[in-house]
C-alpha cells in the first residue's frame, strides 16, 4: 500500500528510495491513479513512490480529484522496463 512518506523503504535492500537513482515510469491526472499503480507495482515486487507536492493530508488538494501539474510515479532504474511492462498490462 502506498504511504506519502519518503523517502519509503526499498524491502529487498533496506536503503532508503530518494530522488537518485529513480526514474518516472509515468504521470497520472490525480493521487488516487498514482496510487492505483503504486499498489499495482508493489504486487508485482517493483517498490515505487509517489513524487507530488500537492497532498496534504487526507483531504488536500490533489487527493482525490485532478491535479494540475500531474501526480509523477517514480521506480529504481533497474525497474523502469518491468514497471512499464505492468503498468501497460492494466491499460
Amino acid at each position: 500500500m502506498c504511504t506519502d512518506k519518503h523517502p519509503q523503504q526499498d524491502i529487498e535492500n533496506g536503503n532508503p528510495m530518494t530522488v537518485r537513482g529513480l526514474r518516472e515510469v509515468m504521470t497520472f491526472s490525480s493521487g488516487f491513479e498514482a496510487d492505483l499503480a503504486i499498489a499495482r507495482l508493489e504486487a508485482a515486487g517493483i517498490p515505487a513512490i509517489r513524487d507530488d507536492n500537492d497532498t496534504v493530508g487526507i483531504f488536500g488538494p490533489g487527493f482525490q480529484g485532478p491535479n494540475v501539474r500531474g501526480v509523477t510515479v517514480r521506480v529504481p532504474a533497474e525497474s523502469l522496463d518491468d514497471a512499464r511492462a505492468v503498468l501497460r498490462s492494466v491499460a
